[in-house]
């Protein structure tokens, strides 16, 4: 790694450090803690112009791009929870979101809980719904002839 750094030359490179412990934490923060870039990069001692500048700015940085890289690998490489942790990660974002009053990440919410394994989505039985659908050239009621019913008779429960 330490042979790409040193390729990396221009304006906002920074690379007499390197990717430093501040880079790592920028990454960690938004991927692993789900902080806004905004907010993550503010803590971490960036100026609000760099945070405002959000995706952007990570991207332009060389280090900061390569510390978001080794952080997206590194969550690639941890085992997957279990489908009932994955489930309660679902609705606890969800919760979040109501709370917050803001719709962050509802797409993936919904993906996550539709998988084969955490199938949150689906309601435990499908008892009492039915689907109708009517021809669309239903005949006037008019023209039909109801029969007469006589009495009804019940049945014994």
């Amino acid at each position: 790694m330490g042979e790409r750094l040193k390729r990396f030359t221009g304006r906002g490179a920074n690379l007499k450090t390197g990717i430093t412990e501040r880079h790592r934490n920028v990454a960690r923060e938004i991927l692993a803690e789900g902080k806004p870039i905004i907010r993550a990069m503010a803590d971490n001692g960036f100026s609000e112009k760099s945070a405002r500048q959000g995706m952007a700015r990570i991207k332009r940085s060389k280090p900061l791009a390569l510390a978001y890289a080794q952080e997206v690998e590194r969550l690639k490489a941890q085992p997957v929870p279990a489908p009932a942790v994955r489930a309660q990660i679902v609705r606890a974002k969800l919760l979040q979101n109501v709370a917050e009053s803001r719709d962050s990440a509802v797409q993936s919410l919904k993906l996550l809980a539709q998988d084969k394994e955490v199938d949150i989505l689906r309601p435990d039985s499908m008892a009492g719904i039915f689907v109708l659908e009517f021809p669309r050239n239903l005949p006037d009621l008019g023209t039909i002839p109801v029969p007469q019913v006589e009495e009804a008779k019940l049945l014994p429960d």
